[in-house]
């Protein structure tokens, strides 16, 4: 296309206001019965240094940099002054929540070494400085909410490891002391039992309030890059476990909120398709899923750095009796006349500009007795903002999104995302403006700082797309939507608004 600028700011200006929708700030505030806040991904890095290169990755001693960056650059880790900044944002739209998850990776990643290195206590010392810091620093400003926090694969000394059997006693004694006995908030998980499950595997759980319970479940154990041998923690015993907490969960008819950091299923990249976790121990867990469907609230992940909503669906039209559950699970049916939808998946954006996206946390809200949450609001930093600025991080924290207004999920139950990823097939043009959503992105803001030609747009969107979906077939959509909604369609004129 070979308009001038006003003919491209034109057309910038006719995406956006197809894609604007209007934003009320914490709109589940004031109703919430019950409010959970989500913070992962973190990265903290306590060598930082705002004047030197993301080259160098942003640490102390490296090349400078022509511009300084206070509250971090992409592709370096969080600086405190970040982390901080991002709990007093949260603490500022809800000073109390019931409770505060923080689905892993804590530290930054530049600290864990390969499985192929010798141990090294220097660095092993470093990691729990780091880890030290950051529990104290969020449970003091939110000392009456409980903190439950699981182990990410930046977390150990080894990255994607598990502790092996020489170091384990340390290392979980360690996370059980500052996770749980250090804070205040998080006595009820303070018991034998806990501590027995936790020194074996790092796994525990926590009732809330009555009616729900949360459940810390060590994913590590169960990823394709866990290479230790040695660890008396079998992830059938860890499964048996979790088979036994849900349970428990289910006879006591509350809902359980799980939390994990590597989340299941295939992560899309430009090269192929990652694989997070053994396929029999997937497999295992997705029958466990349905099995107690019904008392699951959420499932709440971290690690891809990109907020994402799933859920899986099981053909059961070939079933006589649909609320026979067992029968559910050995049922091998593929006709579509009846759907089950299960394991309602919220993933999480991270803190750490390591990736491509603007940092950002969640707040999560019931608001009715159903047990699933009714909505959520999604916070961002602008980091081109931020670039050269002495003012305040408070500044550049801004409301991106609630789920209900700007996204219309009706809630995220199984059943609310199955219709909201349905919607997405339906409507290329919301599709694209969720994309927008999980970098941290408002569509307004992102469009307009996009360089529309048609070539530059191809290399962004594969990257975009891969970071944004699961499967080949949501990654073959977003391409399409991408290319067709703000490049081949908008440059011809022929869109209809």
């Amino acid at each position: 296309v070979h308009g001038d600028n006003k003919m491209k700011q034109s057309i910038v200006q006719k995406i956006c206001l197809a894609l604007l929708v209007s934003h009320v700030v914490c709109s589940g505030l004031e109703a919430a019965k019950f409010t959970v806040g989500v913070m992962n991904d973190v990265h903290l890095d306590l060598d930082y240094d705002e004047n030197v290169t993301y080259v160098d990755l942003c640490h102390k001693g490296g090349r400078r940099d022509r511009s300084f960056a206070r509250y971090g650059r992409r592709n370096c880790d969080s600086p405190f002054s970040l982390f901080i900044s991002a709990i007093k944002e949260m603490k500022k739209n809800n000073s109390n929540p019931d409770v505060i998850l923080v689905p892993g990776d804590l530290v930054t990643h530049a600290i864990p070494i390969s499985i192929e290195k010798p141990f090294d206590p220097v660095i092993y010392k470093k990691m729990k400085e780091v880890m030290i810091n950051y529990t104290i620093t969020i449970s003091n400003e939110f000392p009456n909410s409980p903190i439950i926090f699981t182990q990410g694969n930046d977390d150990y000394l080894y990255n994607y490891q598990v502790p092996d059997i020489i170091h384990k006693d340390d290392y979980y004694a360690f996370l059980y002391k500052i996770w749980i006995k250090n804070i205040k908030a998080n006595s009820k998980a303070d018991n034998e039992k806990n501590w027995r499950m936790f020194n074996h595997s790092g796994c525990y759980s926590m009732d809330i309030n009555g009616k729900f319970r949360v459940i810390s479940f060590n994913s590590m154990h169960l990823g394709v890059t866990n290479k230790v041998t040695n660890d008396p923690a079998t992830p059938e015993q860890i499964m048996k476990w979790l088979n036994e907490e849900l349970e428990f969960t289910q006879q006591r008819k509350m809902k359980a909120i799980i939390m994990y950091h590597l989340p299941h299923g295939k992560y899309i990249t430009p090269h192929g398709a990652d694989v997070f976790w053994v396929d029999k121990h997937e497999s295992k867990w997705r029958e466990m899923m349905v099995r107690y469907n019904d008392s699951i609230s959420i499932i709440v992940t971290g690690h891809t750095h990109i907020s994402f909503l799933e859920v899986s669906t099981k053909e059961t039209s070939s079933i006589k009796d649909p609320n026979n559950i067992n029968e559910i699970v050995a049922n091998s049916a593929l006709d579509v006349e009846k759907t089950l939808s299960y394991g309602n998946l919220m993933i999480n954006r991270g803190v750490s500009p390591n990736m491509l996206m603007n940092p950002g946390f969640t707040l999560m809200y019931y608001e009715d007795d159903s047990g699933y949450p009714s909505s959520y609001d999604e916070w961002t930093f602008y980091f081109l903002k931020s670039i050269n600025s002495t003012e305040d991080a408070s500044k550049f924290w801004l409301h991106l999104y609630n789920s209900r207004i700007d996204l219309d999920i009706k809630n995220l139950s199984p059943y609310g995302i199955a219709d909201f990823v349905q919607s997405l097939i339906e409507h290329p043009l919301k599709y694209l403006k969720y994309l927008m959503y999980k970098f941290g992105e408002h569509p307004r803001t992102f469009l307009s700082e996009v360089t529309l030609d048609k070539n530059i747009l191809k290399g962004l969107n594969r990257n975009i797309c891969a970071k944004a979906t699961y499967d080949e077939a949501s990654f073959a959509m977003c391409q399409d939507t991408l290319i067709e909604h703000y490049s081949h369609q908008h440059y011809n004129g022929n869109h209809q608004q």
